[in-house]
């Protein structure tokens, strides 16, 4: 990926009001630039620019391409959200940037 494309490819929100703690709140990336390592490029600069050990976000169960990118990435499970998507549960993630924080 040597540079972004001029047509918007995606969507995000960041912000540290997680508990006093980083949270990507909304990572979407369009269909048809999926794949292409952008998401991944994302995620390493919300990791990059946030000032917390900690930095959360969350999908949806039903979203297994999510779920497999930020595995891949050394996110953890962290925890379940019920009853904000019918029958789709939040699955809430968590990374620790800095290793002296633990």
């Amino acid at each position: 990926m040597s540079r972004w494309p001029t047509k918007k490819l995606q969507h995000t929100a960041y912000s540290t009001s997680f508990y006093g703690n980083g949270f990507i709140a909304m990572l979407v990336v369009e269909v048809s630039f999926r794949l292409q390592g952008h998401g991944t490029a994302l995620i390493r600069h919300f990791e990059e620019m946030n000032a917390t050990p900690k930095l959360f976000t969350s999908t949806n169960r039903s979203n297994i391409p999510m779920q497999n990118l930020l595995a891949k990435l050394g996110f953890s499970p962290s925890g379940i959200i019920e009853n904000l998507d019918e029958d789709d549960d939040e699955l809430v993630y968590f990374k620790w940037l800095r290793a002296d924080s633990r």
